[in-house]
């Protein structure tokens, strides 16, 4: 939710493919980047290293950008592939705050470690990002 509340407030003109890319681009991330072994789930530097992870946000944002050419539907490369660029960059500051980190190159850091499931910090970032989508869909709202 905040990658897509982050999208629309940043590119408010591109509300669906901001809508489609904040989850497109974290679903494929999480789906294509978590080894299991077990029980136990964990990320790996295949989608979750800065490096990797900006490149597949920017080739869906391109995937993206052809298939609304194939619909007839208004698009532009250049807004799409920067989407997919942001997008993968917020979910992967959002796992850099979690206990499992993110990789630079093969090297796993993390900016705090809060475990993943963690109540107040899911929900708080799932508002932060409902606000922004409010602020980009109604922008009479004015703050202070």
């Amino acid at each position: 939710m905040f990658a897509i509340g982050l999208l629309a407030f940043l590119f408010p003109t591109y509300l669906l493919s901001a809508l489609v890319l904040g989850f497109l681009v974290s679903f494929v991330m999480d789906h294509a980047g978590h080894e299991r072994k077990g029980l136990t789930i964990r990320r790996t530097w295949v989608t979750h290293s800065i490096f990797t992870g900006s490149a597949l946000g920017i080739f869906v944002g391109i995937l993206l950008a052809f298939g609304f050419q194939y619909a007839n539907l208004p698009f532009s490369f250049v807004v799409f592939t920067l989407q997919g660029f942001v997008s993968a960059l917020s979910h992967l500051f959002l796992d850099s705050i979690t206990e499992g980190g993110i990789f630079i190159f093969t090297k796993r850091f993390a900016l705090a470690h809060f475990r993943y499931d963690n109540p107040f910090l899911n929900t708080g970032f799932a508002l932060l990002g409902i606000f922004l989508l409010a602020l980009s869909v109604y922008p009479q709202i004015k703050l202070l």
